[in-house]
Protein backbone atom coordinates (compact mmCIF):
# COMPACT_ATOMS: atom_id res chain seq x y z
CA UNK A 1 0.00 0.00 0.00
CA UNK A 2 1.71 3.26 -1.14
CA UNK A 3 0.82 6.23 1.51
CA UNK A 4 1.86 9.55 -0.45
CA UNK A 5 3.79 11.66 1.87
CA UNK A 6 1.31 14.66 1.99
CA UNK A 7 -0.60 12.39 4.22
CA UNK A 8 1.56 12.77 6.74
CA UNK A 9 1.35 16.90 6.64
CA UNK A 10 -0.71 16.58 10.30
CA UNK A 11 2.76 15.86 11.32
CA UNK A 12 4.76 19.10 12.53
CA UNK A 13 8.08 17.84 11.25
CA UNK A 14 6.59 17.22 7.69
CA UNK A 15 5.12 20.94 7.36
CA UNK A 16 8.58 22.22 8.86
CA UNK A 17 11.15 19.70 7.35
CA UNK A 18 9.43 19.12 4.14
CA UNK A 19 7.37 21.76 3.47
CA UNK A 20 9.37 24.50 4.98
CA UNK A 21 6.99 26.42 7.28
CA UNK A 22 8.56 27.93 10.31
CA UNK A 23 7.70 26.13 13.47
CA UNK A 24 8.97 27.78 16.54
CA UNK A 25 8.51 24.17 18.76
CA UNK A 26 11.27 22.06 16.32
CA UNK A 27 15.00 22.48 17.22
CA UNK A 28 16.06 21.15 13.47
CA UNK A 29 18.30 17.66 13.73
CA UNK A 30 22.06 17.84 12.69
CA UNK A 31 21.23 15.18 10.31
CA UNK A 32 18.71 17.42 8.41
CA UNK A 33 21.35 19.51 7.22
CA UNK A 34 23.00 16.18 5.35
CA UNK A 35 20.13 15.78 3.59
CA UNK A 36 21.18 18.18 0.60
CA UNK A 37 22.69 20.65 -0.39
CA UNK A 38 20.40 23.69 0.16
CA UNK A 39 17.21 23.76 1.20
CA UNK A 40 14.64 22.86 -1.58
CA UNK A 41 17.00 19.65 -1.97
CA UNK A 42 16.75 18.92 1.90
CA UNK A 43 12.79 19.46 1.95
CA UNK A 44 12.76 17.32 -1.17
CA UNK A 45 14.58 14.41 0.29
CA UNK A 46 12.40 14.51 3.65
CA UNK A 47 9.66 14.06 1.93
CA UNK A 48 10.93 11.40 -0.63
CA UNK A 49 11.17 9.28 3.17
CA UNK A 50 7.86 9.20 3.48
CA UNK A 51 7.01 8.47 0.03
CA UNK A 52 7.54 4.44 0.42
CA UNK A 53 5.28 1.53 0.20
CA UNK A 54 4.52 -0.41 3.14
CA UNK A 55 4.01 -3.84 2.81
CA UNK A 56 0.78 -5.45 4.19
CA UNK A 57 2.06 -7.06 7.21
CA UNK A 58 3.30 -3.79 8.20
CA UNK A 59 -0.15 -2.01 7.81
CA UNK A 60 -1.89 -4.64 9.23
CA UNK A 61 0.38 -4.11 12.64
CA UNK A 62 -0.17 -0.49 12.84
CA UNK A 63 -3.76 -0.98 12.33
CA UNK A 64 -4.24 -3.57 15.15
CA UNK A 65 -1.48 -1.80 17.52
CA UNK A 66 -4.26 1.55 16.81
CA UNK A 67 -7.17 -0.70 17.37
CA UNK A 68 -6.04 -2.13 21.04
CA UNK A 69 -4.12 0.87 22.00
CA UNK A 70 -1.11 -0.29 22.16
CA UNK A 71 2.81 0.98 20.93
CA UNK A 72 4.31 -0.60 18.36
CA UNK A 73 7.94 -1.02 17.89
CA UNK A 74 10.63 -3.83 18.55
CA UNK A 75 10.63 -5.74 21.85
CA UNK A 76 13.09 -3.06 23.24
CA UNK A 77 10.63 -0.48 22.74
CA UNK A 78 8.19 -2.14 24.37
CA UNK A 79 10.10 -2.44 27.47
CA UNK A 80 11.42 1.11 27.78
CA UNK A 81 7.42 2.11 27.86
CA UNK A 82 6.64 -1.24 30.34
CA UNK A 83 9.59 0.50 32.73
CA UNK A 84 8.08 4.34 31.97
CA UNK A 85 4.76 3.47 32.80
CA UNK A 86 4.71 0.68 34.72
CA UNK A 87 2.55 -1.27 33.06
CA UNK A 88 2.35 -4.16 30.77
CA UNK A 89 1.80 -3.27 26.65
CA UNK A 90 1.57 -6.66 25.52
CA UNK A 91 -1.71 -7.36 23.68
CA UNK A 92 -3.86 -10.53 25.51
CA UNK A 93 -7.02 -11.73 24.70
CA UNK A 94 -10.35 -10.16 25.60
CA UNK A 95 -12.21 -11.36 28.31
CA UNK A 96 -11.36 -14.42 30.98
CA UNK A 97 -9.19 -17.14 30.24
CA UNK A 98 -10.43 -20.51 28.95
CA UNK A 99 -11.17 -23.27 31.65
CA UNK A 100 -9.10 -26.20 30.79
CA UNK A 101 -10.63 -28.79 28.78
CA UNK A 102 -11.62 -31.88 31.22
CA UNK A 103 -10.49 -35.11 30.03
CA UNK A 104 -13.91 -37.50 30.56
CA UNK A 105 -12.39 -41.00 30.43
CA UNK A 106 -14.27 -43.24 27.65
CA UNK A 107 -17.94 -44.83 28.29
CA UNK A 108 -17.84 -48.58 28.75
CA UNK A 109 -20.15 -50.59 26.83
CA UNK A 110 -22.74 -52.19 30.33
CA UNK A 111 -24.06 -55.49 29.79
CA UNK A 112 -27.74 -55.08 29.74
CA UNK A 113 -29.68 -55.38 33.44
CA UNK A 114 -32.75 -57.84 33.22
CA UNK A 115 -34.86 -58.11 35.50
CA UNK A 116 -36.14 -61.69 36.31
Amino acid sequence: MRTPWYVFTYATSIRANGLGQADHLLTPHPLYGELGRNEADRRTAYREWFDRELNAKTVDDIRLALDQGQPLGDSRFLDSIEKATGQRREARPRGRPKKPAVVVPEAREQEPLWLD
